[in-house]
């Protein structure tokens, strides 16, 4: 329903009650205000720490050559906002344009970082700052390494972009300058390093100086990191190569010098067995062999003395063999008149020798014998006897006695005189 179409007595009541409450609304928002600012009273008081004083504007050619002490203020605004402050809401600085070498004293500048806090008062209110002529010279720089690589890793000389840096300020802590130090981290590294390093003025005993420039402030530095090469001996096994001739064997195999000295990484070595030699050649020999070879190393590994040779030396015996040799029985010194048969009529001769010398006999190279000097008609047992003149062992002869059945020859006239002459069959 359109307001014209109210009543005239609620069209009066609306009107008075929006201006009662719009009287009520701007009542509390004064209430409010009032309140607010009898919490937020402003107070003054120091700042609890001392604030540190810049130089600022300092001429290029001169340099501060004292200490600059810092100063005490006293802040106002809203307790809550005073109780907030700290040092880095406020900048302290003495202007130094201008100035020429010498003691001045300059009245300190304090600017408030916070709109709400002000500064009332400093203390001191100006400081006295020496300023003196700067000098230059230059350094050479020097780098430090700081941590290691992992095991099996080397670190080689640093490389510098720079080796001379320039240092300037005052002509008393220029001179203490002896050098100029760049640290740098390879903890862990297994590559080379190369990074831009900060550069740091260093007395002749290590001690760090300060306010004083360096030109350039930082420079590259690179520390070569590579896999460390280790050295070992390690034992030298000779390379035999060929068989001996026939009936010969290898008796024994020596080196000399018995080591040799290889280089590598630590996993190689870890994992490397003996040096060996190129191949000494040993087919058909008979004798001993002495000669030299060059050493091999082992895979993955070179020799700390390249080209190294040793002396091999092959020791060669024949085989020692047994070879048994069925030899006829002969009678010697039978009687005349006398006939004798033999059993058995031949012996096993066993012999031991080198296999060359044994190949060399047959029957023919032994006479076996028995005695029958004396022996009369009968049957007789005898010792059998062996003569051979090789420098070979007589191992057995079997039988070592053979019978002999001894027989007068019939119609012999001669036989009572003892004739030697008779027969064997």
């Amino acid at each position: 329903m359109p307001p014209a179409s109210l009543p005239r007595f609620l069209v009066a009541r609306l009107r008075r009650d929006l201006a009662l409450f719009a009287t009520a609304a701007g009542l509390a928002l004064v209430i409010w205000f009032v309140i607010t600012d009898s919490e937020n009273v402003t107070v003054t008081e120091p700042l609890g720490f001392a604030l540190p004083v810049q130089a600022v504007n300092i001429p290029s050619d001169l340099a501060v050559a004292s200490r600059v002490p810092p100063v005490v203020i006293e802040i106002a605004g809203r307790e809550d906002d005073v109780g907030r402050a700290t040092p880095d809401d406020f900048v302290a600085t003495v202007d130094l344009t201008g100035l020429p070498p010498g003691a001045h004293e300059i009245a300190v500048n304090i600017r408030s970082r916070d709109e709400d806090v002000t500064v009332r008062s400093v203390q001191p209110q100006s400081v006295v700052v020496i300023l003196e002529s700067v000098v230059s010279r230059q350094v050479p720089v020097a780098v430090e390494i700081e941590n290691s690589p992992p095991l099996g890793f080397d670190v080689g000389e640093p490389v510098t972009a720079e080796s001379l840096v320039t240092v300037s300020g005052i002509p008393q802590l220029v001179r203490l300058v002896d050098t100029v130090v760049a640290r740098i981290d390879i903890r862990g590294a297994t590559v080379t390093v190369d990074a831009t390093v900060s550069l740091q003025a260093r007395t002749s005993t290590g001690a760090a100086v300060g306010q004083v420039q360096i030109s350039p402030p930082s420079i590259e530095v690179e520390v070569p990191v590579e896999q460390a090469v280790f050295r070992r001996a390690v034992a030298v096994t000779p390379r035999i190569h060929g068989e001996p001739a026939p009936g010969f064997r290898v008796r024994s195999i020596s080196v000399e010098p018995v080591t040799a000295v290889v280089v590598g990484t630590l996993a190689d070595l870890e994992a490397a067995g003996s040096a060996t030699t190129e191949p000494v050649e040993i087919s058909d020999r008979r004798s001993d062999l002495r000669a030299s070879a060059v050493v091999v190393p082992p895979s993955g590994l070179t020799l700390e003395q390249p080209g190294l040779t040793v002396i091999v030396t092959v020791g060669l015996a024949p085989f020692t063999v047994e070879a048994v040799f069925p030899v006829p029985v002969e009678v010697t010194g039978l009687g005349g008149g006398l006939s004798v048969s033999l059993a058995p009529r031949r012996v096993a001769v066993r012999v031991r020798g080198p296999a060359p010398d044994i190949a060399e006999l047959d029957a023919s190279s032994f006479r076996v014998t028995v005695n029958a000097i004396g022996v009369q008609p009968g049957v007789h047992t005898e010792a059998v006897q062996v003569a051979f003149s090789g420098d070979l062992d007589i191992v057995s002869v079997a039988p070592r006695e053979v019978t002999l059945v001894v027989e007068r020859i019939s119609g012999d006239a001669g036989s009572a005189n003892g004739s030697s002459d008779g027969g064997a069959r």
